[in-house]
């Protein structure tokens, strides 16, 4: 079936040929509907409707507003069309043709991560409410468990989902022209303020914008809604287009009180500052809804916070801002648990920015955090396993699947441990290896994926491992881009000196040589070696390199990860 979207526009009833506008509009929208299209209809003031579309329809006070009820359309049109699949022949295709990994990143799958998601004891840690934080590598599955928990809860009406994500450079203004000027301590207080105002802000949003037809069926619940829209309407002039613009907004206002300000140092000045008004009648409003409108729990999910930020290199500042929000999450939670209502923040960070939070963080118990660890080859088989059965006809265990899409080995070792040792045991690093296996194959005209194909795989994965490392030292520090390619050929394993030589090749000086080792190991690049099959790598230690670090001989020897020794050229020597 084609998805397509359609909108109607129903004209206030004192408008001339109103009645014959909205009739029409309400007839193509119910042959719509009946077609299993997605409609909206927007109507131009408030009005009472029939039950029978009441709750297809939005209503806009302020034409600026349109832009707003039509955004949310189209990402569900797009969502829809992500489940879409479109093969450009006639032709019977044979087994490996039928096989669809799926998209390598989690927010271009976000359907089809319903059929085929692997629940890991983390994600449902983070599903009953049990982590704050989520923390893994980019390609661990941080997205993926973002979107399992959001659609696990958000069809419910008993639950509010809200899905946000912030990007760290979007405070830099705040950072730049305030929190710089103030104390640690005041620091502190302003950015928690600003999350609990934000969190509270967005909240109150989204209940305003998607329960007022469903706030008619009890008066309870319509009258709490009543109220919480007229005090939400009082603040939300920086609360206006997508979430990105509400956020720069919230901080340009802020800016702007701060420079009528003499001095920010007792909790009612930061008020002033933060909120410019007493926001206590919202927050009892919020509250007061949801126990009207009887709802369970409130899900507020945030990710890419830590995006951009520099690998090992955050700032004091960076991690106040998680701090902060954490124990503005805090406060939200202790504000609805008192009237009934659970309120769970999940908070998704890499390791680095981990690291550094616990380091710099006196009560550490308070936010339980679940680690992303991928070093069960069991978990990676499963989630191949769930691919290959959702886009063939095909049913059984793991290796009977193997088996029957791939040869069993290569170069005298099982085919699967072959592909999971070439790569960083990141789930998006195996489906991107054994997706273009089957592209090798395919191109060759195989109904089955050889150990040529495997090989030639191998290759072109090991290239692309190349890039990606370039482009994560890059975002470090552009010197540091050229770095993995200075091991070119080189004769593993490697003593210290020539790993010091090898990248002071470069023409790095003597500090940023120690700084490149140490990031070269925490991405995976670099590992240690002491004996066969005994090379320790930072995933496998959840890129704890002290931890990894334990138990070594002083005298370190260093090797290069199987992932890149294809391009690289680089020899093992016994």
């Amino acid at each position: 079936m084609v998805l397509t979207m359609g909108s109607t526009l129903l004209v206030a009833p004192e408008r001339d040929g109103a009645m014959v506008n909205n009739a029409r509009c309400a007839l193509v929208a119910g042959l719509a509907m009946a077609q299993e299209k997605r409609v909206l209809m927007l109507q131009e003031g408030e009005l009472r409707h029939p039950i029978d579309f009441r709750d297809v329809i939005k209503s806009y006070t302020n034409p600026s507003q349109v832009g707003e009820f039509v955004i949310p359309l189209i990402k569900e049109v797009v969502e829809e069309l992500q489940e879409s699949r479109f093969v450009a022949t006639a032709l019977p295709l044979n087994l490996i043709e039928k096989v669809d990994l799926g998209d390598l990143a989690a927010e271009n799958e976000i359907k089809g991560l319903s059929s085929y998601f692997v629940p890991t004891g983390q994600y449902n840690e983070a599903k009953r409410g049990r982590a704050q934080l989520v923390v893994g590598r980019k390609g661990s599955g941080k997205t993926a468990i973002f979107y399992g928990v959001r659609s696990t809860y958000k069809p419910s009406r008993a639950h509010v989902v809200l899905d946000l994500k912030p990007e760290g450079h979007q405070f830099t203004k705040l950072r730049e022209a305030l929190l710089q000027h103030l104390t640690t301590g005041i620091q502190q207080h302003v950015l928690t303020a600003f999350w609990n105002y934000l969190l509270l802000m967005e909240i109150a949003r989204k209940i305003v914008e998607e329960e007022g037809r469903l706030s008619y069926q009890q008066s309870d619940r319509r009258s709490s809604w009543l109220r919480l829209a007229e005090l939400y309407g009082e603040d939300s002039k920086t609360e206006q287009g997508d979430f990105s613009e509400r956020l720069l907004g919230l901080v340009d206002a802020i800016v702007t009180r701060r420079s009528s300000m003499t001095s920010v140092a007792t909790t009612p000045e930061v008020t002033q500052l933060v909120y410019g008004q007493d926001i206590r009648a919202l927050s009892d409003a919020l509250s007061a809804y949801m126990v009207a409108s009887r709802k369970e729990a409130v899900w507020v999910l945030v990710d890419n916070l830590d995006k951009g930020w520099p690998v090992q290199s955050a700032r004091s500042e960076d991690i106040l801002l998680i701090r902060s929000l954490l124990e503005a999450s805090r406060k939200l939670q202790r504000q609805f648990e008192n009237r009934g209502t659970e309120c769970h923040t999940i908070v998704f960070i890499r390791n680095d920015i981990y690291a550094h939070l616990i380091n710099e963080t006196s009560d550490r118990g308070k936010d339980t955090a679940v680690l992303l660890d991928w070093t069960d080859p069991e978990v990676f088989k499963e989630v191949i396993r769930r691919r290959i059965i959702r886009s063939t006809d095909l049913e059984g265990d793991f290796e009977s699947l193997w088996r029957a899409i791939f040869d069993s080995h290569v170069r005298g070792e099982e085919s699967f441990s072959y592909v999971l040792s070439r790569t960083l045991l990141r789930p998006r690093e195996v489906l991107r290896f054994c997706r273009s296996c089957l592209d090798v194959a395919v191109s060759r005209g195989r109904d089955k994926v050889t150990e040529s194909d495997i090989l030639q795989a191998e290759k072109l994965c090991s290239a692309d491992a190349l890039v990606d490392i370039r482009f994560e030292l890059k975002d470090v520090a552009a010197r540091f881009e050229g770095v993995p390619d200075a091991f070119h050929g080189a004769k593993l394993p490697l003593m210290r000196d020539e790993v010091d030589d090898r990248v002071r090749s470069v023409g790095l000086s003597d500090e940023e040589v120690e700084r490149a080792i140490e990031l070269l190991i925490w991405f995976g690049f670099l590992g240690y070696w002491s004996g066969t099959d005994a090379e320790r790598f930072s995933h496998q230690y959840q890129h704890d390199l002290r931890k990894m670090k334990a138990g070594l001989l002083i005298e370190q020897t260093y090797t290069v990860h199987r992932a890149f020794r294809t391009t690289l050229e680089c020899v093992e020597v016994d």
